[in-house]
């Protein structure tokens, strides 16, 4: 059965404790090594954990447990997660959600009205930016590429069947 673990980043550690997590979970059971996001929180930067654990593991699929979508500029996760995925050697895959706290929103400001909707139209961007799409006329493509053809997978978080039916439009 395929186990995941997730990096202690909701609370504070050290490089030592990455590195011994990261270390731990590459050569252990495992089979995916999770990161979650929380802005107003002691925590490191999903982005930052993501990457670390990119060039510290080999084996383990990588997987952001959430990105909270509305909450960033949609290019720049899509150039972010496009860079995980080169530095992870394609073994990125990227869940994205709404979250649940508007502090977190507030404190990126963002605005956290519309955040369905926002969502499913930042999923397109990140879709077509992969796709190799310019994110304007005139403009040259975000890169780099990713390393998975149509990018790497996405998933959704939903509670409820009106998110879960919006998810089922995207979501790998």
């Amino acid at each position: 059965m395929p186990v995941s673990m997730t990096l202690p980043t909701m609370t504070p550690h050290s490089r030592n404790t990455l590195l011994h997590w990261c270390h731990g979970i590459d050569a252990g059971p495992w089979t995916s090594l999770a990161v979650p996001e929380r802005t107003t929180y002691p925590s490191h930067d999903l982005t930052v954990q993501l990457a670390a654990a990119a060039v510290l593991t080999e084996r383990v699929r990588l997987w952001s447990t959430i990105v909270i979508l509305p909450a960033h500029d949609a290019v720049d996760v899509a150039k972010k997660m496009a860079s995980i995925d080169v530095l992870s050697g394609g073994r990125l895959s990227v869940g994205v959600g709404v979250g649940g706290r508007e502090h977190d929103y507030r404190a990126l400001g963002a605005s956290y009205k519309n955040r369905w909707a926002t969502l499913d139209s930042q999923v397109d961007t990140m879709q077509s930016v992969w796709a190799g799409e310019p994110p304007f006329e005139g403009a040259d493509p975000v890169g780099p590429p990713p390393l998975q053809s149509a990018g790497p997978p996405l998933f959704g978080s939903s509670m409820g069947p009106k998110s879960m039916a919006r998810a089922a439009q995207w979501a790998a």
